[in-house]
């Protein structure tokens, strides 16, 4: 069996994407989480199988009801950039299967590197996290929609990360926040163990 892949993409408004992608996406947005990007990919998959693999006793009918069944399968993605997270929603389709939307997301804290390789349609983005290191792969119809989605997220991580650091550079008053700002960061990963617990216990002492 051999198959192709074709894609169309498209920049556009939350408000006009797929509706089952846009529900599941929206129950992954935090409150009052502001959409900076949102890009939506089809990937239709034709396939075609050679006559060779088919008993010779096999009918017409057999042969053309398998390949009804068979000859395109599309992928519907949706790609959203907020102010803290990259969400992904997909779902399958094809005559015999039932429609299934998966969907994966990922904290901006979290990210560590863009790429979107030149002469290429695909974004890599690399994460990490208390869980390990992970990498997602977002697909596009050409290069020039990998390249404007990379910026757009790029845009999205550094905001983010500067603000942290902005916020990281005050002077608490009270210990209490001291303690509230140093637990932030080290749980958006700013901040290692052993740093956190440095700064801690050099918290505590002054008390």
């Amino acid at each position: 069996m051999s198959f192709r892949s074709r894609y169309q993409t498209r920049e556009c408004s939350f408000a006009e994407t797929r509706p089952d992608l846009k529900s599941a996406i929206r129950q992954h947005l935090e409150e009052d989480d502001q959409i900076r990007a949102c890009y939506e990919t089809i990937k239709e998959e034709s396939f075609w199988i050679d006559v060779d693999v088919f008993d010779p006793v096999a009918t017409l009918n057999e042969l053309l009801d398998y390949l009804s069944n068979l000859a395109k399968v599309k992928t519907y993605m949706t790609y959203v950039v907020t102010q803290n997270r990259l969400i992904l929603a997909a779902t399958s389709q094809n005559k015999r299967m039932s429609p299934n939307v998966n969907v994966h997301w990922t904290s901006l804290h979290d990210v560590v590197s863009i790429s979107a390789y030149r002469k290429a349609d695909r974004c890599y983005v690399v994460s990490a996290s208390g869980h390990g290191e992970s990498s997602t792969q977002c697909m596009f119809a050409s290069e020039e929609y990998a390249h404007r989605f990379s910026v757009a997220l790029s845009q999205a991580v550094d905001s983010i990360k500067s603000t942290s650091v902005s916020t990281s550079s005050k002077s608490p008053s009270s210990t209490e926040d001291r303690l509230q700002v140093l637990t932030k960061l080290h749980k958006d990963g700013l901040v290692s163990d052993a740093e956190f617990q440095q700064k801690r216990s050099e918290i505590l002492k002054e008390l």
